[in-house]
């Protein structure tokens, strides 16, 4: 019978792709988790990683163990819940798994507001929806960008919370930046800041550009909004923000919508379809779009804006 815990660790380095980084996300050493594939790999008998320098590369039968596993876990932590409830213990805190800018915003007003007893897991998009899939956590917030599509695979239903537009940020000194808004066409000769291969947004500024007519010239990728910051702000390049990560934009910044087609972004809570009827659940969905609908300070604009 196959190791849950082995089977986890397979499903994390699929994740991440780095065995350390893997190793991060479980609390191991490195030689750890390369001990635990080792040991899966002889017990199944066939390879499951390729290796390529530092990172590694899930073989077909690799990529549905993985598949498997999610169901696998899942199924664990249903079991898990229902003994509980069985036993009489205590409804325990529910999971949400959230990007940055909604944790600080609708995610936190939707928990603290209404004493909502949870916890909250800060991730990308792509992370939450595999922790949702494992029954690792009970809600994801996630994002689906222009050129980006969200395709959540196994049963699992999204509620649209709202939409969230695109901007252009570039230093306040920038020729550019006393313009109400720009068409993205004419900063074609402008280098540009992308996320890190590790975000699920990072094909949208190649796909934007090019959809706007030009390969952008990248030469920067952060997914550290700080970082981002005081990279367009010393010049480097221009990026494009959506209006939820600018809340702390240093006065050195502007933002401009852009005029033809303006990307957006739109924010869905998800959850599985095994636990729709989910008190908890229900809750947290309740609690979340109240939260979209009364936030003067930002939601509304950011409603205005979509």
């Amino acid at each position: 019978m196959l190791d849950v815990r082995r089977l986890r660790t397979l499903r994390e380095v699929a994740l991440h792709g780095t065995i350390r980084a893997a190793s991060e996300a479980l609390s191991f050493t490195p030689s750890a988790v390369s001990q635990q594939l080792s040991a899966l790999e002889r017990e199944l008998g066939y390879e499951l990683l390729e290796r390529r320098g530092r990172s590694v590369h899930l073989t077909p039968a690799g990529l549905l163990l993985v598949d498997r596993a999610e169901s696998i876990l899942a199924q664990l932590a249903e079991a898990e819940a229902e003994a509980k409830t069985l036993a009489g213990a205590s409804e325990p805190a529910v999971r949400i798994a959230s990007f940055a800018s909604a944790a600080a915003t609708i995610v936190a007003e939707a928990v603290s507001e209404n004493g909502l007893d949870a916890h909250i897991l800060e991730v990308d998009p792509r992370i939450g929806l595999a922790r949702l899939r494992g029954g690792e956590v009970d809600v994801a917030i996630l994002w689906e960008y222009d050129f980006v599509p969200l395709r959540p695979t196994g049963a699992i239903e999204l509620v649209h919370l709202f939409d969230d537009p695109i901007h252009i940020v570039l230093p306040r000194s920038h020729p550019a930046a006393a313009e109400p808004s720009l068409e993205l066409a004419e900063l074609a000769d402008e280098p540009w800041i992308n996320s890190t291969s590790t975000s699920s947004c990072h094909p949208f500024i190649p796909r934007a550009c090019v959809a706007a007519g030009f390969e952008p010239r990248i030469v920067a990728e952060t997914s550290d909004h700080r970082t981002l910051h005081h990279l367009v702000a010393s010049g480097v390049g221009l990026a494009l923000i959506p209006l939820l990560s600018q809340l702390d934009l240093p006065s050195s910044l502007v933002t401009l919508p852009i005029r033809t087609n303006p990307p957006k972004r739109r924010i869905h809570a998800a959850y599985r379809s095994a636990s729709a009827e989910e008190r908890r659940v229900q809750l947290v969905l309740e609690r979340l779009q109240e939260a979209v609908a009364s936030r003067p300070a930002v939601l509304t604009l950011v409603q205005a804006g979509g």
